[in-house]
């Protein structure tokens, strides 16, 4: 999972949608090190003439990760990594942040002195390692009644590990697509640079033809969804359960103790995935936080000023709340 959060090719996925460019920064002392990836967008309003920044997280989680640091150790690093970070964005004319943490790294709490962290739903997913019966224990009545149903109308899936079947989701996603501007090779490229991680495809058929497709990432025993993708044919027969299905029984005869739902359906908004995503289990113990920072407050409330809004709106940065309801998938509208 740190694998992906911090690497910066797929952060680059998603500087079109925030209109911006992917940074890494890090900090390394003699306690260890911390690294962080975020989108580095301009805001929209200069204040007299001089160009200012604001930091949010790519995708779904992200936020700064401790490496190489013993547990005695880390407050002291964080508060290095802090003045550091400080100081960087006062030199580079930074004024706030937004960070969704990572519910199964736990750095939301690691870092609960540098930003002010609100909790947000506990994650979605299935801990097989509980379950004797991950799918009956996992999946909604509604859920697994889709499942069966799709079944008796014919669908059918098969599961692949090879990366090379990047290629077929690409095919399939460019299809689906149609119009939309085509970001297929650079989720290739993406894909290709995940080399410690492992990509679980599964494909969903009906009368031999593919309706949907997903890939997911693998790493040790935990399994994240990340895109899924379903054309017409799929979608009025709910191949998206069965995808989902087909990851399950899968992970269960493999082995993998946690499933996280953390991936995007292509086609559907941040509100349709959230619905989505209510058809499975809770994983109670792996909380979803977001952070604020603002970093020169001065010019936060300058900016608020000029935009007309007042900076305690349920909406951060508050100068952006024209930008409310906004996806952060390169694939969504």
């Amino acid at each position: 999972m740190k694998n992906l959060i911090l690497n910066q090719n797929y952060g680059k996925l998603y500087e079109d949608v925030y209109k911006g460019k992917c940074e890494v920064f890090e900090f390394q002392n003699s306690l260890g090190s911390v690294k962080h990836l975020f989108i580095k967008r301009e805001v929209p309003n200069p204040l007299e003439g001089v160009i200012y920044y604001d930091l949010i997280t790519p995708f779904t989680y992200g936020g700064p990760v401790i490496e190489g640091c013993k547990e005695e150790d880390k407050w002291d690093l964080i508060n290095d990594f802090r003045n550091e970070f400080m100081m960087y964005c006062q030199e580079n004319n930074i004024v706030s942040e937004f960070i969704r943490f990572h519910p199964l790294l736990f750095n939301s709490m690691d870092f609960l002195h540098c930003y002010e962290l609100d909790y947000v739903e506990d994650s979605r997913g299935i801990d097989i390692s509980r379950h004797s019966n991950p799918v009956a224990e996992g999946f909604s009545v509604g859920a697994i009644a889709k499942v069966l149903e799709a079944f008796k109308s014919g669908l059918d899936y098969e599961i692949f590990t090879e990366k090379e079947r990047i290629g077929d989701f690409s095919r399939f996603l460019t299809k689906v697509q149609n119009s939309k501007e085509n970001k297929s090779p650079q989720y290739i490229e993406f894909c290709k640079d995940l080399l410690e991680d492992q990509l679980i495809f599964v494909e969903v058929k009906f009368d031999g033809e593919v309706v949907g497709m997903s890939v997911n990432i693998l790493t040790d025993k935990v399994l994240t969804t990340h895109l899924f993708v379903t054309d017409r044919t799929g979608d009025s027969l709910d191949a998206a359960f069965v995808l989902h299905y087909g990851l399950t029984v899968w992970c269960r005869n493999n082995g993998i103790e946690l499933i996280h739902l953390a991936g995007n359906w292509i086609q559907k908004n941040t509100e349709e995935n959230a619905s989505f995503r209510n058809n499975f289990g809770v994983l109670s113990d792996y909380k979803y936080c977001i952070g604020r920072k603002i970093w020169n407050e001065e010019v936060y409330e300058e900016l608020c000023d000029k935009a007309r809004i007042k900076r305690y709106v349920d909406y951060f940065p508050a100068y952006r709340v024209d930008e409310r309801g906004q996806g952060f998938s390169p694939f969504i509208d």
